[in-house]
Formats: structure tokens, C-alpha cells, sequence
């Protein structure tokens, strides 16, 4: 029976420090280092299906991550891969994959849908490179 208290008061101790270690504010004083304004960039959006991807369309990026929404394709060239981009009014993405027509100032940003790419369009944004 102490064994059991001994878990429990454990488990309720470790959990509250997992949640305050991973928790936004926890994050932004030890980790973020702000934004860098990397400029204008014509934003449009993709998704895995062949009619997006062609022949690459294995729902894997080029740094071999599953493709999900806040996965983006950039140039390499412009934008290293890896880096966390934050898009006001779209969220964080990473810049995980490219493409054939992702050249210059582009970015595609991943979405479910061929529907929801085409509802998207193409929009000049802002684009910021979060620092850590």
C-alpha cells in the first residue's frame, strides 16, 4: 500500500512539473529568442495527393517528416530547412519540405484538402523566422 501512495504522489509531482516545464510561458523565457522579419512572400498551399505532388506524393517531406498541417515547403536557397516560420493569422510552420515550383520568395503551406489549397490561393504575407 505505500508502494501505491508513493507512485501516485510521484506521478502527481512529475506531472505538474512536465506540464510547467513544457507550458508556453515556461517556453518563451528559456527558449525564445523572438522573431527576425524576413519579408513579403507569396504564400500558397499543397497537399500530399498526386495532383499536388506528382510522383513525390508519399506523404513525406524532403527531410523525411509525416506531412501534417504546420509542415511548409520553401526554397532552400532562401530559407534553410528546419527553421520554425510564424505566418500571422496562419500559425508556426516548419520549414520541412520543397518543391519543383517552390522558388524565390514561395511558400507552400501543407493543407487536408485539394478544396481547401484551392480556397487558400495565393496571398502576399508576411513571413517571421522564430528564433530559439
Amino acid at each position: 500500500m505505500r508502494f501505491e501512495k508513493l507512485v501516485i504522489v510521484l506521478y502527481l509531482v512529475l506531472r505538474e512539473f512536465v506540464l510547467e516545464l513544457y507550458s508556453p510561458d515556461v517556453f518563451e523565457r528559456y527558449f525564445f529568442k523572438g522573431y527576425k522579419r524576413l519579408g513579403k512572400f507569396t504564400v500558397t498551399a499543397y497537399e500530399s495527393s498526386e495532383i499536388s505532388c506528382g510522383k513525390f506524393s508519399d506523404g513525406r517531406t524532403a527531410i523525411n517528416m509525416k506531412v501534417d498541417y504546420g509542415i511548409c515547403a520553401i526554397d532552400p536557397e532562401v530559407i534553410p530547412l528546419g527553421v520554425v516560420l510564424y505566418i500571422p493569422e496562419y500559425g508556426y510552420f516548419i520549414t520541412a519540405d520543397t518543391g519543383k515550383k517552390v522558388k524565390g520568395r514561395i511558400i507552400d503551406i501543407y493543407l487536408k484538402s485539394i478544396e481547401a489549397c484551392k480556397r487558400f490561393g495565393n496571398k502576399v504575407l508576411s513571413v517571421y523566422l522564430v528564433k530559439f
